[in-house]
């Protein structure tokens, strides 16, 4: 009968339930890349999206902060700096995260595998911008205090 057929054989006609189930797993593995290509997009994103928040902190910082507020020339110029600092953690930020994505994308199709070794680079970028925060508070103290 022809709807009898066991679903292990359920490959091609003429092929066997080994052939079928390879086909199975190299099918599996062809989504398995997929799923994991897509989620590298979804993460450079977010690398992106902190780099914009750094820029948006940089313009606050530099130039927006200052004007606003009735701040010395010293002041002015810590912000400033400041500012810069957190422009250029932005953009380290954005070349991490392509430089990241490209390697992880060239591991995955080449079949070597998951690019290790982020860990040091995400924990000196956190420090970095907690450094650049505390500095933003301390200048804003110091400047209340004057």
């Amino acid at each position: 009968m022809e709807g009898t057929r066991p679903p292990e054989s359920a490959g091609a006609v003429g092929k066997g339930p080994v052939s079928a189930q390879v086909e199975l797993a190299e099918a599996r593995n062809v989504l398995a890349e997929e799923r994991t290509l897509l989620a590298n997009e979804r993460t450079v994103l977010a690398w992106w999206r902190t780099a914009f928040a750094c820029y948006a902190l940089a313009i606050g910082f530099g130039g927006i902060v200052p004007s606003l507020s009735k701040t010395s020339d010293k002041a002015a110029t810590a912000f400033a700096a400041i500012g810069i600092c957190f422009a250029l953690v932005g953009i380290l930020i954005t070349v991490d995260g392509i430089l990241r994505y490209r390697r992880l994308e060239g591991q995955v199709s080449s079949g070597v595998g998951y690019p290790r070794g982020a860990q040091r680079r995400i924990m000196l970028i956190g420090s970095a911008i907690i450094v650049l925060g505390l500095a933003a508070a301390i200048v804003l103290v110091v400047e209340q205090v004057t």
